[in-house]
């Protein structure tokens, strides 16, 4: 599909400006969803399946954990033909709770659990205005004319800076694209509408590959097939589009491709130029020292390595802002907007010689502790959020009390040793040579 500069500065204008309201899988992080059963598959006894809205909420007089939301029954399509029904689901979305909001109006799949019925996250509850495809299939089978059917979208996702691997959120969906679906001897097309969603009927059960044909400058969001699988009379699937604004070759101080796993930070630049962990996020290297950042916003950024981590077996370098800069000033900035790609290769620094760090724990009396555990930490690191720890290596003194842990020449570091409580905490800094070849020792006492 080809699409002119005017319609697609309009749909990046619009993707930028707006977020979408789209039908995504619920937050899941620590609730562990299996698939949820297809509308076809949920006719058994103690399914029960309706329109409604909640009117009420309590708590759940048997179970602190629980919340009871009470229904008024608009349309029930299987297993309950009352005008009124409870409802129990987990009051904490970790335990796949399903925060309802009164007065909305809702397609609720529950099951029953001693005698009561109960739903989660994991169902295919959701606003009514979201199932509209639901809906339209539970019409189909009062009917008796059902037939299969694969519903997908088309979304588009940028990237979400936190400081850890870069995340993303939907900002938009994909309209007006093609859509194929091959397999089982079966070949389909479909085009997408303006919310990016696409419908391919009467297809056998069985998996089906999924070919989109994405408009510059949007490409897949991963590099693996799209497949969708359709069992009982339905196939879902959602398509991740993004852009790749920043990307390109990392090599090592004698040109050699980088090897995998070398961890790049990328930061985007405030109003003053000033960056914070927080406005990071991160990639590594593979396939021949590539790499990428995928979804980014239009703004400023500058790339580092180590210039919010510690040096360590993969990525073994000083702190560097690319190109050569050990000053954040130093770094070349790039102006980044998704209709202007950029390609760019790097050259690492000189790796980091490794240092030995050897030491010995002993109590008040001079007698050796074994069994203490001992870290090692960074005071080089700049600091991010208290959840990023500083240490880069622990470890626990042997029957002699000693211990041996690996470091960096030119860092400082200092250790920590924890010991029960009654102990309490004995900490020293240890400055590491230049000399890679000194082993530092060092004895700590252990109150």
């Amino acid at each position: 599909m080809r699409v002119s500069g005017g319609m697609r500065t309009r749909l990046l204008t619009l993707l930028l400006a707006l977020a979408t309201s789209l039908v995504l899988p619920r937050d899941a992080d620590a609730c562990m969803c299996a698939d949820a059963a297809s509308p076809c598959a949920v006719a058994a006894p103690t399914d029960a399946v309706f329109v409604g809205t909640p009117v009420s909420r309590a708590p759940d007089p048997a179970n602190a954990n629980f919340l009871v939301f009470t229904f008024a029954v608009e349309q029930s399509m299987v297993g309950t033909g009352r005008a009124t029904v409870e409802v129990r689901t987990a009051t904490d979305e970790g335990m796949c709770g399903y925060d309802f909001a009164i007065g909305t109006k809702y397609l609720v799949y529950a099951r029953s659990d001693a005698s009561r019925l109960q739903t989660s996250s994991c169902s295919r509850t959701g606003p009514l205005e979201s199932r509209a495809d639901d809906m339209a299939l539970f019409r189909e089978m009062a009917e008796g004319r059902a037939r299969t059917r694969v519903n997908g979208q088309v979304v588009v996702w940028f990237a979400d800076f936190g400081g850890a691997l870069s995340r993303g959120r939907p900002v938009g969906a994909l309209p007006n694209v093609a859509v194929v679906l091959e397999g089982n001897g079966q070949r389909k097309e479909a085009l997408t509408d303006r919310d990016g969603r696409f419908q391919v009927m009467d297809l056998p059960a069985g998996v089906y590959d999924i070919k989109v044909d994405m408009p510059s400058p949007f490409v897949p969001m991963f590099d693996l097939p799209n497949h969708v699988s359709v069992r009982d009379c339905l196939g879902e699937t959602l398509v991740l589009a993004t852009t790749m604004p920043l990307s390109g070759v990392i090599r090592t101080a004698d040109g050699a491709p980088a090897p995998d796993g070398v961890m790049l930070r990328l930061a985007r630049l405030d109003e003053s130029n000033n960056v914070s962990f927080e406005q990071t996020a991160t990639a590594s290297t593979e396939d021949g020292g590539r790499w990428e950042f995928p979804g980014l916003w239009p703004g400023r950024y500058i790339v580092g390595i180590n210039v919010f981590d510690n040096p360590d077996g993969r990525t073994p370098y000083p702190s560097t802002w690319f190109p050569t800069g050990a000053q954040q000033a130093d770094a070349r900035v790039f102006d980044v907007h998704p209709e202007r790609p950029q390609s760019v290769e790097f050259r690492l620094p000189q790796v980091l010689e490794g240092v030995t760090i050897r030491g010995r724990v002993v109590d008040a009396s001079g007698a050796a502790r074994a069994g203490i555990r001992v870290a090692l930490v960074d005071d080089a690191r700049p600091k991010g959020p208290e959840s990023q720890p500083d240490d880069v290596a622990r470890t626990v003194t042997d029957a002699t009390g000693e211990f041996t842990m690996s470091g960096f020449s030119g860092r400082r570091y200092h250790v920590v040793v924890q010991a029960s409580p009654r102990f309490g905490i004995s900490e020293t800094s240890v400055a590491v040579p230049s000399d890679p070849g000194q082993i530092v020792t060092i004895a700590l006492a252990v109150r």
